[in-house]
């Protein structure tokens, strides 16, 4: 309770309070063991700084390509469209497991898809959610299993869900590979059958 409370006082009543509050939340959720497990002064004071900037990164992603008048599925696929143009997969930390967690080598969530622009499902997942939050726009983050050099592995997708009804899963993942690669994209907002052609949920 403390937490938010100095968030507040921080942040201050800006318009997009509510859109930072929730930022915050889910920033805190998120890496709460890896900043400190316990509330203090010396904590606060770093959790703060790290939310605040974080969104503004996020804010300006946002005020710099997503228009008001781009309806909600436009700007999610523009959000998918910058994940995939601007973050890359690690491969070195997928395959050094111990690094692949906490936040200052970790790429398994958003706070290293800001800081070193790789990460691995985890965290085109984890900031794709956030970045779709900003919009107004619901999603969750879904595991499953996926090919991977000859063998099943742990993964990790988005499940989206619109105002108006319309739902559907993302694989920023898969899709961001294929830009690297110059191949079309083909994983954003399929139906479960389509996902499951090559995902086990």
């Amino acid at each position: 309770v403390l937490y938010f409370y100095k968030i507040k006082e921080m942040i201050g009543n800006q318009i997009d309070l509510k859109n930072k509050i929730q930022f915050c939340e889910t920033i805190h959720q998120t890496y709460e063991d890896e900043l400190k497990s316990t509330v203090d002064d010396k904590y606060l004071k770093y959790s703060f700084t790290v939310t605040q900037d974080f969104y503004n990164r996020a804010k300006k992603i946002i005020d710099t390509y997503i228009s008001d008048d781009d309806t909600v599925e436009e700007k999610h696929a523009i959000i998918h469209q910058w994940l995939c143009e601007n973050i890359t997969y690690d491969f070195e930390r997928l395959r050094n497991p111990d690094m692949a967690t906490g936040m200052k080598n970790g790429t398994n969530g958003i706070v290293n898809a800001f800081l070193h622009k790789q990460v691995i499902c985890e965290g085109f997942a984890k900031l794709e959610q956030l970045l779709l939050q900003m919009c107004g726009i619901k999603s969750s983050v879904v595991g499953c299993k996926c090919q991977s050099e000859g063998k099943l592995e742990p993964h990790g997708i988005l499940f989206i869900s619109f105002p108006n009804g319309k739902y559907g899963y993302n694989d920023v993942t898969f899709d961001a590979g294929s830009f690297q690669r110059g191949e079309e994209m083909e994983y954003l907002l399929l139906s479960k059958d389509e996902i499951s052609k090559d995902h086990f949920l």
